[in-house]
Order: structure tokens, then C-alpha cells, then sequence
């Protein structure tokens, strides 16, 4: 039995077979939290290295945490922000949030090691292009997890992974 209040979503299109058509609110929404998580990741990276790892670990040796401190809070903050981006988008009832954010962020993985001289010489264009790729990645994975057959979503969206890292990989 259904409680009292609670609403739950109904697919009202019954002419579409394959795709859950979306509302533009919702689009909108998904694509904008892209870009914030874009902006967040390397701000969240930043500071828990200037902050924390760097205080705490890296004060007197470069062992350890401290030759990859980089890439470690890189992916310290893509993993915190990917839940709190889960957490958003399950709120708003988006339809398969897990496999969105997820597959973003293997999209995305370690995409900071591939722009050395753009974060050096400018953070700002850094940060927009992290806020545009993730955007991006949110926008699109939002689409291939609107498909209804799950099988064909999941393997979509497996193929589009592969298919940026590879890109990725060889820029």
C-alpha cells in the first residue's frame, strides 16, 4: 500500500517505446548541478591539499600520500561530490541518478593529469572547462539512463564511457 502524500512518478507517455521523455525543469537541473560539480571538484581538491594533506602529511618527507597529493584529493573530491550529486538527483526523483554520476565520473577520471599548463598559467579557464565537461557528461549520461529498456541503457552507456576515456587517453 502506498502512504498518503507520498507522490510516485508515473510515466505518462504511452506513444514512446524506447525513450522516457524528460521534463526541461528537470534537464535543466541535472546539467546545472554538471556544472557545479565541474566548479567543485577542483575547488574541494585544492583545498583539501592546500589544507589538509599538505599541513598534515607533507611536512618534512615526499613519500607516500605526498608524490601523488595531486590526483589523491583530485579523486578524494570526485568520489564526495559524485554522493552528494547521487544524493541531489534521487531527491528530485531523476531517473537513475547512481548511473549518471557515476558514469560521469568515470568519464572524468583523472581528467586534472591531462591539463597541466592550463592549471598553471589559468585556473579560471581550468575551472570552466571542468564545469563544461561535467556539464556535459551529466547532460548526456541523463539521456542514455532515459532509455526504458535498462540492458540498452546500461551498454550505451558502458560504450560511451569507453568511447571518452579513449579520447581521453589519447589527447
Amino acid at each position: 500500500m502506498a502512504e498518503e502524500g507520498v507522490t510516485v512518478p508515473t510515466v505518462e507517455d504511452t506513444e514512446n517505446k524506447v525513450l522516457v521523455i524528460p521534463e526541461g525543469k528537470e534537464l535543466l537541473r541535472v546539467a546545472l548541478l554538471g556544472v557545479f560539480v565541474g566548479v567543485a571538484i577542483p575547488l574541494l581538491a585544492w583545498i583539501m591539499q592546500k589544507y589538509f594533506v599538505n599541513p598534515i602529511f607533507c611536512r618534512e618527507t615526499t613519500v607516500g600520500i605526498c608524490a601523488a597529493a595531486d590526483a589523491t584529493t583530485y579523486y578524494v573530491s570526485t568520489v564526495v561530490l559524485a554522493v552528494i550529486a547521487i544524493a541531489l538527483m534521487a531527491n528530485w526523483q531523476v531517473f537513475r541518478p547512481l548511473l549518471i554520476a557515476v558514469a560521469a565520473a568515470a568519464a572524468l577520471w583523472g581528467a586534472q593529469r591531462y591539463v597541466p599548463d592550463m592549471i598553471a598559467k589559468s585556473g579560471i579557464e581550468y575551472y570552466a572547462l571542468s564545469a563544461g565537461l561535467y556539464g556535459l557528461m551529466y547532460v548526456l549520461f541523463y539521456w542514455l539512463m532515459r532509455l526504458r529498456s535498462f540492458a540498452f541503457s546500461i551498454i550505451l552507456t558502458v560504450a560511451a564511457v569507453v568511447l571518452l576515456r579513449w579520447i581521453l587517453l589519447s589527447a
